[in-house]
């Protein structure tokens, strides 16, 4: 009798186990958490006026545009530079958010209310949400028959690749106009702009908003894309079935790794109490070889590989930083991982000892063992040098992927934002950086990087690849010009 119960017992451990899930019950947990840590309306006044914009939704609206056919308004990153600047816009001028997409966006993520939810149609698999991006006119008072005509839509159609000039027009710094929609084809983000330049109507308006000079504008970035970009359960179901294979196997060779985890909805009420095996950590690694890794396809992995003794032609970015650069860097992060899950710089503990994050390093073989090592790269090769060299046990590498301007298919869509995403949720993120004369200043050289940094809503994530002990003064950097991150 006693051997049928431990058989019983351990039948159902296993079963518990072989059900549990790193995404459903750590990452979309973490991801919850850090937004209503980081997001709060005493320290962002704009959210409750977000939530209002959706209640009641005025006649007035920003219409982004983030994907139509034949447009070319560049990668994922660049779109979000843009989507950075028409929720900000939206907030500026009281009006209404909404998006278009004809490549499955509109499945994949939704405005965020707090009493909102959504559900997947059993039969249709589509996203169903009372606040979507899918049909405006089911709770919106948006007019179809106000678009295309210059006398009742504002439309900015030529904000895609631009610079100088034509950026006042772009960020509508000067203000609000009278069209009841503003249509936006645009791929830049100008909150830095309208911080650093006082004199625009734009500064007063975001003081308006609650933003002041110490405020940190990545953060408020990753506020603003978290409020118009939450996952629905499409989303996170595609993000749960292609990480739950990789992840499990590592799991179930560490079985004993178990706690008790307490999981909460994106209220913050606690729905179950439940023991899993999981991951403290996750340290992430993004490398961006170009778009030539789509166009020449696996012929382009050679010169996205890195070889110290220049044999082969190598791709631009490599003056970025080499995967050989991340990996190292990443190897540093992952043997220097202190027991509270914090790693320390050595020039923090050099320069900082009162810091309150300076503590002594641990020697690795005392360091936590259950850290998630995730590789994102736009070239296999590249991702495959990154994992030879870093040699850490529990890994997993995305897929070479695609270009959503080059694969509108919603399959392409939820490869690279499901990826994303998980990358986004990353402890800490090693990436390539544009070089600058100051190492505690300089954005990512990659825009796919920067705003899953951005979106994290971690402030001390960010590792240089190049300088990996320097650690980056996100506040000061945010007030800097890179990429399609705009501050002229």
């Amino acid at each position: 009798m006693m051997k049928l119960i431990l058989r019983a017992f351990c039948l159902w451990t296993a079963l518990r186990f072989m059900n549990s899930s790193y995404t459903t019950e750590i990452l979309r947990p973490a991801f919850e958490k850090t937004f209503r840590d980081s997001c709060t309306i005493e320290k962002y006044p704009f959210i409750e006026k977000y939530y209002k914009n959706l209640e009641n939704p005025s006649d007035r609206f920003v219409h982004f545009v983030f994907h139509e056919h034949g447009l070319k308004n560049g990668g994922f990153g660049d779109r979000l530079a843009g989507l950075v600047s028409a929720i900000a816009i939206a907030l500026r001028f009281n009006r209404t958010l909404v998006i278009e997409s004809g490549n499955g966006f509109d499945q994949l993520f939704r405005p965020y209310h707090p009493n909102a939810t959504d559900h997947i149609d059993p039969i249709t698999k589509k996203t169903v949400s009372h606040y979507n991006y899918g049909d405006w006119t089911s709770w919106t008072k948006y007019n179809g028959n106000l678009a295309n005509n210059d006398a009742t839509e504002y439309d900015l159609f030529m904000c895609i690749n631009i610079n100088g000039k034509q950026t006042s027009t772009c960020g509508m710094d000067w203000g609000d106009v009278g069209q009841p929609i503003i249509k936006i084809r645009g791929n830049r983000a100008y909150l830095c702009k309208w911080e650093v330049q006082e004199n625009l109507v734009a500064h007063r308006e975001m003081r308006a908003l609650g933003v002041t000079n110490t405020t940190n504008l990545y953060e408020m970035s990753g506020c603003l894309l978290r409020l118009a970009m939450w996952p629905t359960e499409k989303m996170w179901d595609y993000v749960d079935k292609t990480m739950t294979d990789d992840a499990n196997k590592i799991l179930k060779s560490k079985k004993e790794r178990r706690t008790d985890i307490t999981v909460s909805n994106d209220a913050g009420n606690k729905v179950s109490n439940t023991t899993v095996a999981h991951w403290d950590y996750q340290v992430g690694v993004h490398f961006r070889c170009g778009d030539r890794s789509y166009v020449n396809g696996a012929a382009a992995d050679v010169i996205c590989r890195h070889d110290e003794l220049n044999v082969h032609p190598e791709s631009d970015y490599m003056v970025y930083g080499t995967p050989l650069d991340v990996a190292r860097c990443a190897k540093e992060v992952l043997h220097n991982i202190t027991v509270d899950g914090s790693f320390l710089p050595k020039d923090w503990q050099r320069h900082n000892l009162n810091h309150k994050r300076s503590r002594r390093l641990i020697d690795h073989k005392e360091s936590p063992e259950n850290i998630l090592f995730f590789i994102a790269s736009d070239n296999h090769g590249s991702a495959l040098q990154i994992n030879s060299t870093v040699e850490w046990a529990d890994t997993i590498i995305s897929p070479h992927g695609c270009h959503i301007e080059m694969d509108s298919s919603i399959e392409c869509s939820e490869l690279t934002l499901g990826y994303w995403l998980v990358l986004s949720l990353s402890d800490i993120i090693v990436t390539q950086r544009e070089p600058v004369a100051d190492p505690t200043l300089g954005g990512a050289s990659s825009a796919f990087s920067r705003y899953a940094l951005i979106y994290g809503l971690k402030p001390d994530a960010w590792r240089n690849a190049k300088d990996c002990d320097q650690w980056t003064d996100t506040v000061q950097t945010a007030k800097k010009w890179h990429g399609n991150w705009f501050c002229t």
